[in-house]
């Protein structure tokens, strides 16, 4: 408390007290709830780490928080800023809109930055955030965002190469590879199971492969990380699935003359095209239609069964493209004529012509 005495020229004075009160603003406060200087992760489809952070300590003198908010604001990958890579990571944070963020899944390797926005009683945003850094994340050329890499049937081996995402800071020093199991009886091996010196060998061969099946193989990376001084490994897991392609079907409501090998369709009138008797020993995964010259436009391309609708006169091909969960695919084509539109003949009223009144002429 302050007291403020005031005397004028006449000596009249005046008395008054002052009090300030201090008080400490509104905060935001971020912490990682684990070590996130140099992270690893298995892949996706083996769980990635989980990376919690902790809002709890944000606080506000005047009342309560009244909102949270996790967001990954920065992705550098490779040293270069990623807004897709942030919002794929945004996306991979669970209970966002809480105090105890969890960044679960959609990162790779690289350096971000963790941002918690609060928002206080007086409806004021502040932000504080956690800078991590991924190091490694094992991944497998050609796999499947679950995964797996497709072989076509009867192929008895395939070569297997280890993409790692690594951050820019840190190199690949080792590779090494295990065989893990199989639906199928059989004893398949790998080509090289370790790989350690210079030039390092990113690759394997998964051979003595029996048939259509599942065949797991595990792989260990290791690197050196110049930003902290340490190495790190990390595992991850492939699995081989030999299967077969798809076969495509193709069939359509469009009609054709007897001894025609394409069919016909008129310009302007809708028309429906379908592969959904396509099989697969797995599933099918997605369709693309195409007309080539471009003759008929497509309501969805991607439809398993769509509409398409002439737009030029003349002939085109229209093909389908099926697509397996796997990567594999198969075609099939159908050759449309496409005629003008049908004419509706009309018939006018015309005033009569008198031509002769004679009797003699029929007349009357």
């Amino acid at each position: 408390n302050f007291r403020v005495e005031m005397e004028d020229n006449d000596a009249g004075a005046s008395v008054r007290d002052i009090r300030v009160v201090f008080k400490n603003p509104s905060v935001a406060v971020a912490m990682a709830s684990v070590p996130v200087t140099a992270i690893t992760s298995p892949p996706a489809w083996d769980g990635m780490k989980r990376i919690d952070f902790n809002g709890s300590q944000s606080y506000d003198v005047d009342g309560p928080i009244q909102a949270w908010d996790w967001a990954v604001t920065l992705a550098l990958i490779g040293g270069v800023a990623n807004t897709k890579a942030a919002a794929l990571a945004t996306a991979g944070i669970t209970n966002r809109d809480t105090a105890y963020g969890r960044l679960a899944s959609g990162y790779t390797a690289g350096s971000y930055i963790v941002t918690l926005t609060v928002t206080d009683s007086a409806d004021l945003a502040l932000t504080d955030g956690v800078s991590i850094r991924v190091v490694l994340v094992p991944g497998f050329e050609g796999a499947t965002a679950v995964g797996k890499i497709g072989v076509l049937a009867p192929a008895s081996s395939t070569t297997i190469t280890a993409a790692p995402a690594v951050h820019k800071d840190a190199v690949v020093t080792q590779y090494h590879w295990q065989y893990l199991s199989s639906d199928v009886t059989c004893s398949p091996s790998l080509s090289v199971t370790s790989s350690t010196a210079a030039p390092l060998v990113a690759s394997t061969e998964l051979t003595g492969l029996c048939g259509a099946g599942s065949y797991q193989v595990r792989s260990t990376v290791h690197v050196q990380d110049s930003g902290t001084n340490a190495a790190y490994s990390e595992t991850g897991t492939v699995t081989v699935v030999v299967h077969s392609a798809p076969t495509a079907a193709l069939t359509t409501n469009m009609w054709s003359a007897p001894g025609e090998t394409h069919v016909r369709a008129v310009m302007g009138r809708a028309q429906t095209v379908s592969a959904l008797s396509s099989t697969d020993d797995h599933a099918v995964a997605s369709y693309a239609w195409s007309a080539t010259p471009a003759l008929v436009r497509f309501d969805d391309a991607t439809l398993g069964q769509a509409v398409m609708t002439p737009t030029s006169t003349g002939t085109c091909v229209v093909t389908v493209v099926v697509t397996d969960d796997l990567g594999a695919t198969d075609t099939r084509s159908v050759t449309v004529l496409v005629l003008p539109s049908a004419v509706t003949p009309s018939i006018s009223a015309s005033p009569a012509v008198v031509v002769s009144t004679s009797a003699a002429d029929g007349g009357v």
